[in-house]
């Protein structure tokens, strides 16, 4: 945010980064539970894929790239829904 010192922000940024990463895997992971439909085998690799390279980006200190995909990733999954 506007008035918090460049510390706050990256710790910020790297862990929501890191939250997002972790419900991409986990969502990537859940099962059929014969209420919903089961997921392509295709989509469940790419959510598990895309949260492995968000956290991977953060923990390497490319933070900045991190919140972007996922910033990304969490719109472009919205759009989608929608549709």
């Amino acid at each position: 945010t506007m008035g918090s010192p460049l510390s706050l922000t990256i710790a910020r940024s790297f862990l929501s980064a890191i939250i997002v990463g972790s419900l991409l895997i986990l969502s990537g992971f859940l099962r059929d539970d014969g209420v919903w439909k089961p997921w392509r085998g295709w989509l469940r690799y790419t959510a598990i894929t895309l949260g492995v390279m968000i956290i991977l980006a953060a923990l390497l200190g490319y933070i900045g790239l991190a919140t972007f995909v996922s910033v990304q990733v969490v719109i472009t999954g919205t759009v989608f829904r929608r549709l």
